[in-house]
C-alpha cells in the first residue's frame, strides 16, 4: 500500500462527507437501475409456518433452492404459558447438496459435510438475497473432493420476509419521502450546522414515530406478539435473540436431517441399495445424545452476531468463520469508534490501482506517468471541489430531472470502497463505475440534448437518489448488487427503522444521559473526523439515530465477548467452552473501509497464552488489498484456507497473508476478477 503523501492527505480532506452507509443502514435511498430482476420473487405467504422445518422448492429458475418458515419463540426470557405461545416466523432458504453421480467410479464420493449457516451483515441483511446471489461462488469455495456442504441462510427476526416485520411508517411512500428529505438536507460538510441540526431533529422524529407505532399496536391488540408471526416485535430484535434463533435453526436442521435419514433408511431396507442424495446424513436408528453444532460464516455485522453466539453458546460451535470483523464491545456500548481506522488506506488504493492500470482506467492521463497516484487523487478532488463551490449539476435521465451534488458523488465513492470490483449497481458501483462517473463530470456541460450531458446522465443516473427509481423496486429481490457483505437493497424499505431496532436497543441507552445531547453528537463527530475525514460524516449518522430511540430490548448482553475464560469454559455458568480441537477463523482485508483487521487481531490477542500453535483457538488470515470482507476480492489462497478450515478444521499459521489474484485495471482486467489454484500455510500466493 502506498503511503499517503501530504498532498494526498490534503486532497482527502476535500472528501469529508457522504449521506449513506452500507455497513449498516443506508440513511438515504440507494436506488437500483430499472433493469429487471434476474429471478422472480417467491410467494412466501404460501408457506405455512411450522415448529419444524418443512421445505418447499423456491426460486427454481436460478437453482435448486428450498424454503421454509420456522416458528421460534418471540421472547426467550419469558416462558410463562401466555408468552410461550407468542412466536416469530423466520424465513429460511437452503441449497441442498446435489446428489452424487449414479455412475460407478473408483474415486469415493464426497461425504456430507453438514450445513453451513450464513449471515451477510447489516444488522438486518437479507440472508435469502445473499444466498441467491452468492450460492454458486460459495459452493465453489467450500466444496472439496472429500466433502460438500448444504448452504443455509435466513432473514433475521423483524426483517424482510420474516414475520412480524417492524414497520413504523404507515406507507412505503411516507418512508421514501423521509429518506429523500434527509438526502435533500445535504451532507454535514456541505450543509454545515443547519444540516447537523436537521439530522438531529429527523432522528428524534423517527424515534418518536416508532414509539407511537408501539403505543398504537398495544391499544389495538392488547400487547405484543402473537401466534405464527403476528405482532409488534420492536423489543425483541436484539442480537442475543438472533443468536438464539441461530441455535434454534441448528436444532431444527438436525431434527429434519435425522427424520429424513430414518425415512431413507427405511426406504432402502424395502427397496434395496441405490445411490442416495448426498444431502442425507448417515442413517441412524436413534438420535445422537450430543447436541448438534453450528457451522457458521458471518460477514460484517454477522461477525458481531458470531461473537455473541460464541460468548453465549461456545460449546455449540463446530466451525466459525468471522469475515470482516467488527468490535462487538464497541457495538454493545454504542461507540462506533472502531470502524474507520483503515478507511483512508482503502481510498488510497483507488488512486494507486488507477495509476498502475494506466489507460485501462478512465481517469488516467498520459501526463500522470510522471506525477504518480496523486494525479488521480487531484482529479477526483477537483471534481468534488467544483460541485461544492459552484453548486450541483442537473441531468435529465429517463424522463425526470435530477441533481448531481457534491454529497451524491461522495456517497457513490464510499459505496465504491466496499467492493472495488463491483457490478455497476447502485449499492455496489465498483472502482471502474466510479471512475467513469468522475470522467463524465470532467467533460464540459454542452447543455440540453448535448452528447456530454446525455453521457453524464446515463453514467450517473442509476446511482442517484430517486423516488421514481425506488417506486419501481417493488420486489425485495430487484437490487442484488450489494448482497456480498453487509449492505441491503433499498427495495426492503422498513430496514430504515428496523436496523436501529437492533443496533440502538443492543447498545448502551442514550436517553437522559450526556450521550443524548447535541454536544455529544458534535464530540463524536469530531472524534470520527480525526480517524477518517472522508467518511466520518456518514458514520456518525449511525449512533446519532439512537439518540431519539426510546425502545429498549428485553434481552441485552453488554459483554465481554469471546474472552479467553469464556472460550475455555472457565466462567462457571455450566455452559462450557469451545470443544477440543475447535477454533475460530477470522479473515480481514488489509484496507477494509469499515472493519479494520485490528479488530480481528484483538480477538486473537485475547486468546494468547493458552499453549502452542497447535492449540490456537483463534487465528487471523490477512487478505492483502481493499474492500469489505474477503468476498470483495478474489484470492485462491484465501479460498484454499477457508476450504481447508471447513473440511478439516485446520487453522492457518499466525501471521499468514494471502494475495489477491488480480486488482482493478490490472493486466488481466476484464471487469471482474477470478482465480484458480490453491495455497499452502505460510505461503503468499
Amino acid at each position: 500500500m502506498i503511503p499517503l503523501s501530504p498532498l494526498l492527505t490534503t486532497l482527502l480532506s476535500l472528501i469529508p462527507q457522504v449521506t449513506s452507509t452500507t455497513f449498516f443502514p443506508p440513511l438515504a435511498p440507494l436506488t437500483s437501475s430499472s433493469s429487471s430482476s434476474s429471478y422472480p420473487e417467491f410467494n412466501w405467504t404460501s408457506l405455512l409456518p411450522s415448529r419444524s422445518l418443512t421445505y418447499t422448492p423456491c426460486y427454481t429458475t436460478v437453482g435448486s433452492f428450498e424454503c421454509a418458515r420456522l416458528l421460534l419463540p418471540l421472547d426467550y426470557l419469558n416462558t410463562t404459558p401466555t408468552t410461550s405461545l407468542k412466536t416469530i416466523a423466520l424465513a429460511i432458504i437452503r441449497l441442498p447438496i446435489p446428489p452424487s453421480s449414479p455412475n460407478p467410479s473408483p474415486i469415493p464420493p464426497p461425504t456430507d459435510g453438514g450445513t453451513i449457516l450464513f449471515n451477510p451483515g447489516g444488522p438486518g441483511g437479507s440472508g435469502i438475497d445473499f444466498l441467491l446471489k452468492n450460492a454458486q461462488r460459495l459452493r465453489r469455495i467450500l466444496d472439496s473432493p472429500s466433502k460438500r456442504f448444504e448452504l443455509l441462510s435466513f432473514d433475521p427476526r423483524g426483517m424482510h420476509r420474516s414475520t412480524p416485520t417492524l414497520s413504523c411508517f404507515a406507507t412505503a411512500f411516507e418512508r421514501e419521502v423521509w429518506s429523500l428529505k434527509d438526502a435533500a438536507s445535504g451532507g454535514f460538510e456541505e450543509g454545515g450546522m443547519p444540516a447537523l441540526k436537521t439530522y438531529w431533529a429527523e432522528t428524534e422524529g423517527l424515534g418518536r414515530l416508532c414509539a407511537e407505532r408501539k403505543r398504537v399496536w398495544g391499544e389495538e391488540h392488547g400487547g405484543e406478539g402473537g401466534e405464527e408471526g403476528e405482532g409488534y416485535i420492536g423489543e425483541f430484535m436484539s442480537t442475543p435473540s438472533v443468536a438464539t434463533d441461530m441455535l434454534g435453526i441448528v436444532d431444527a436442521v438436525d431434527e429434519h436431517r435425522q427424520k429424513y435419514s430414518l425415512a431413507e433408511n427405511h426406504h432402502h431396507q424395502q427397496q434395496g441399495p441405490e445411490q442416495k442424495p448426498l444431502h442425507n446424513p448417515q442413517p441412524s436408528e436413534k438420535k445422537s445424545s450430543s447436541p448438534p453444532l453450528l457451522q457458521y460464516w458471518g460477514l460484517s455485522y454477522g461477525t458481531i452476531l458470531g461473537q455473541y453466539f460464541a460468548t453465549l453458546y461456545p460449546s455449540r460451535i463446530s466451525h466459525m468463520l468471522l469475515d470482516g470483523v467488527a468490535s462487538a464491545s464497541d457495538f454493545a456500548s454504542t461507540g462506533w469508534l472502531t470502524n474507520l481506522q483503515d478507511t483512508e488506506s482503502s481510498l488510497s488504493t483507488l488512486f494507486q490501482y488507477c495509476f498502475e492500470g494506466g489507460p485501462r482506467c478512465p481517469l488516467y492521463a498520459t501526463a500522470d506517468a510522471a506525477r504518480g497516484p496523486e494525479a488521480i487523487a487531484q482529479r477526483i478532488g477537483g471534481v468534488l471541489a467544483a460541485l461544492r463551490e459552484e453548486g450541483p449539476r442537473s441531468v435529465v435521465w429517463r424522463g425526470t430531472t435530477m441533481l448531481v451534488t457534491y454529497t451524491d458523488v461522495k456517497d457513490i465513492l464510499f459505496r465504491t470502497l466496499y467492493d472495488p470490483w463491483g457490478d455497476a449497481t447502485a449499492a455496489n458501483p465498483g472502482y471502474d463505475a466510479f471512475a467513469r462517473v468522475v470522467a463524465a463530470l470532467l467533460m464540459p456541460d454542452d447543455g440540453p440534448g448535448g452528447p456530454n450531458a446525455a453521457h453524464l446522465a446515463d453514467t450517473i443516473g442509476p446511482f442517484l437518489p430517486s423516488l421514481s427509481n425506488n417506486a419501481n423496486s417493488t420486489s425485495s429481490s430487484e437490487d442484488k448488487g450489494g448482497q456480498k457483505c453487509g449492505w441491503i437493497p433499498p427495495a426492503l424499505p422498513s430496514k430504515l427503522e428496523a436496523s436501529p431496532s437492533v443496533f440502538c436497543t443492543d447498545g448502551s441507552p442514550h436517553s437522559g444521559s450526556h450521550n443524548d445531547t447535541f454536544t455529544f453528537f458534535l464530540e463524536k463527530y469530531a472524534a470520527l473526523r480525526a480517524q477518517a475525514p472522508s467518511t466520518a460524516d456518514s458514520w456518525v449518522r449511525i449512533p446519532t439515530m439512537c439518540h431519539g430511540w426510546r425502545e429498549r430490548a428485553r434481552w441485552r448482553y453488554e459483554g465481554g465477548f469471546m474472552e479467553r475464560e469464556v472460550l475455555e469454559g472457565e466462567r462457571g455458568d455450566g455452559e462450557g467452552g469451545l470443544r477440543e480441537g475447535v477454533g475460530v477463523l477470522c479473515v480481514g482485508n488489509e484496507a477494509d473501509p469499515v472493519t479494520p483487521v485490528r479488530n480481528a487481531r484483538e480477538i486473537e490477542r485475547m486468546q494468547d497464552g493458552r499453549g502452542g500453535e497447535e492449540q490456537a483457538r483463534v487465528r487471523v488470515l490477512l487478505q492483502e488489498g481493499p474492500g469489505h470482507c474477503s468476498l470483495a476480492g478474489r484470492s485462491a489462497c484465501t479460498e484454499y484456507v477457508i476450504r481447508r478450515y471447513f473440511d478439516t478444521g485446520e487453522m492457518p499459521g499466525r501471521g499468514m497473508r494471502c494475495r489477491l489474484d488480480c486488482v482493478p485495471w490490472g493486466a488481466d482486467w476484464n471487469g471482474e476478477c477470478g482465480g484458480m489454484g490453491g495455497g499452502k500455510e505460510g505461503e503468499r500466493i
